[in-house]
């Protein structure tokens, strides 16, 4: 990576794909700029020259600013000044970031599940520990670039925590804390994402992953694999988080209750297939946590070794929904029970994929010798 300044702004230059690079820069008011070229020096010229137009673009600003100021014999520092205490009201009655966020949790507890509470409470708490002191008014968008920048995070991870911040600089915004219109929140460009590739697997993968399961992780298999539903809201990811249990089974409806406390989202009833039906079934007088460790996701992807099977991030969810869609070709039924939005599923899910293919996946059954009464807890 090559470094090197155009008067106050600071540059980095950097190889991408196919030998091009990248430079990377602020602007004096701290909106991040990005140029892409063939090749290094392309780029740290293209640079250069984008940079030099923005710095002579500032002295026409000022220019006018001083015609502007010209007939009352007033400096840039004085008027800037006279702003300064014409809206100085505005920031003392600003309260602190920290009682803002505590006020939006306190209201959100009312109106989110637990897993969206939880995930704001996390995000903002961080927010208000690197911003303690400061009132909501005097936190600016070049100061939440810099925030953002420095998080030691991915990209999507970044893009979450912007996430929760825009939506409390909001809730500031309608409790009168912010002026109207666009939020400083709002002016933040947004990271880069790479959209993550959603494998998913094949009937006969999933086959030999039931056939290396122990029987204790069978049940939250089959839910994962043929009902959708994501292994955060199946098992509990702390002691005392909810999670999906037994009391969620609605046999003789055959649905599954994802509970809004325990929903990622939003609460739902999830359909049961024949083969989930069948797989659930020695499980029916059960009661207590459908999975009572922690992280199935680690659970799951340890069976992956025994049964040969390469294992593929959230691939369960995502075979799920390929080939659900694939077989009733309905995107808002589908987003229904997923628990997603409708874009979500259009874009993600709505896939080439065989109807014979998808049929092989939910005609997987437990074979008859498997089939063991159970009463106890599962």
């Amino acid at each position: 990576m090559e470094r090197f300044r155009v008067g106050p702004v600071a540059v980095k230059i950097y190889p991408v794909k196919n030998s091009r690079h990248v430079a990377v820069f602020r602007d004096l008011t701290g909106q991040r700029i990005r140029i892409e070229r063939g090749n290094a020096a392309a780029t740290k010229e293209a640079a250069r020259e984008k940079i030099t137009k923005l710095l002579d673009g500032s002295k026409i600003e000022r220019d006018r600013i001083d015609a502007i100021l010209a007939p009352f014999g007033a400096s840039m520092i004085e008027a800037a000044r006279f702003f300064a205490r014409a809206h100085e009201h505005s920031l003392k009655d600003s309260p602190a970031i920290e009682r803002v966020v505590e006020e939006f949790l306190t209201i959100k507890v009312r109106d989110v599940g637990f897993k969206d509470i939880k995930d704001l409470r996390h995000r903002l708490s961080r927010f208000a520990q690197d911003f303690a002191k400061h009132t909501i008014a005097a936190i600016d968008t070049p100061s939440l670039n810099r925030w953002l920048d420095g998080l030691p995070l991915s990209g999507r991870t970044r893009k979450n925590y912007l996430a929760c911040v825009v939506r409390l600089f909001r809730f500031a915004q309608g409790r009168g804390y912010l002026p109207e219109g666009t939020t400083a929140a709002q002016k933040v460009e947004r990271p880069r994402v790479e959209t993550p590739r959603k494998d998913v697997f094949a009937p006969e993968e999933l086959a030999a992953l039931f056939d290396a399961a122990d029987r204790a992780l069978v049940p939250a298999l089959a839910i994962a694999a043929f009902a959708g539903i994501r292994s955060e809201e199946i098992a509990p990811e702390g002691p005392g988080d909810p999670a999906l249990e037994w009391r969620d089974i609605v046999w003789d409806e055959r649905q599954i209750f994802v509970r809004e406390e325990v929903s990622k989202t939003r609460g739902r009833y999830v359909p049961m297939s024949d083969n989930l039906l069948a797989w659930l079934a020695p499980w029916r007088n059960a009661q207590g946590r459908i999975f009572a460790n922690r992280r199935l996701d680690r659970a799951l992807g340890r069976i992956t070794l025994a049964a040969g099977v390469t294992w593929k991030h959230n691939a369960l969810r995502h075979s799920f929904g390929t080939y659900r869609m694939a077989l009733i070709k309905n995107v808002a039924q589908v987003a229904e029970e997923m628990g997603n939005s409708i874009a979500m599923v259009r874009r993600h899910y709505q896939r080439p994929m065989l109807e014979s293919v998808a049929k092989r996946w939910f005609s997987i059954r437990p074979a008859e010798t498997n089939v063991i009464a159970m009463s106890s807890t599962g």
